[in-house]
């Protein structure tokens, strides 16, 4: 499976550094989609489906506070803040409006490529597998039955027979 993930950042050198990284180690299994601008950004996020956005903060046309809020009325994509900006204060809002991690620069592209992974594997593992047949959808972890979209309420003995 290829994951898609945006990198948000003003640094050329940061930017294309951080892409070539992702690409090369993952040998295939990430693409990354570029923004310089805040402005730009936003509007990728719009036009796209990301498995994860790496945000700087400074950023012009829009802070990546901004994009963080506007990507959060969507989609629960993780969120890695990468900035100069290592007070407490503007930590505890990254996390605050819904990052997942904040990585103050500099920094080491292969912990930021490490802590995506580790994240992005634990999100995946922990995604709910429902068993399908037609119109029939059974939840293994929460033990509901959906056809057509509509719970169906069952006992547990009358769902481990249909199941």
């Amino acid at each position: 499976m290829i994951h898609k993930y945006l990198i948000v950042e003003d640094s050329t050198m940061i930017r294309e550094g951080v892409c070539e990284y992702f690409e090369m180690t993952s040998q295939g299994s990430i693409t990354m989609d570029q923004a310089a601008t805040g402005t730009e950004g936003l509007n990728k996020i719009k036009e796209n489906k990301y498995d994860l956005v790496i945000l700087d903060i400074m950023l012009p046309g829009a802070s990546g506070f901004d994009i963080c809020k506007e990507l959060r009325k969507t989609s629960d994509c993780p969120v890695f803040f990468l900035t100069a900006l290592g007070n407490e204060e503007n930590i505890l809002k990254g996390y605050e409006i819904g990052g997942d991690d904040y990585i103050v620069k500099p920094f080491s592209v292969k912990e930021l490529y490490c802590k995506v992974e580790a994240l992005v594997s634990r999100l995946k593992s922990q995604e709910v597998k429902f068993i399908k047949m037609d119109e029939l959808e059974l939840n293994p972890y929460t033990m509901q039955v959906f056809v057509d979209g509509q719970e169906v309420e069952l006992s547990p003995k009358e769902y481990f027979i249909l199941k």
